[in-house]
């Protein structure tokens, strides 16, 4: 944990100052969190038609 130094954070009106280490952790958390249910999304869409196309 080396990024110590405070960044200043504005979002939705909202503000505050947090660790660099936080955010960063933060935005990847988001992030990751986004592919899951953007992947599950997909996969459920393409599930069915995989299923046709085998029968």
């Amino acid at each position: 944990m080396s990024n110590t130094g405070d960044v200043r954070i504005s979002f939705a009106g909202m503000s505050g100052v947090l660790p660099m280490a936080v955010v960063l952790m933060a935005a990847m958390g988001i992030g990751i969190a986004v592919t899951l249910i953007l992947g599950t999304a997909r996969l459920t869409q393409l599930r069915p038609l995989t299923r046709r196309r085998l029968r």
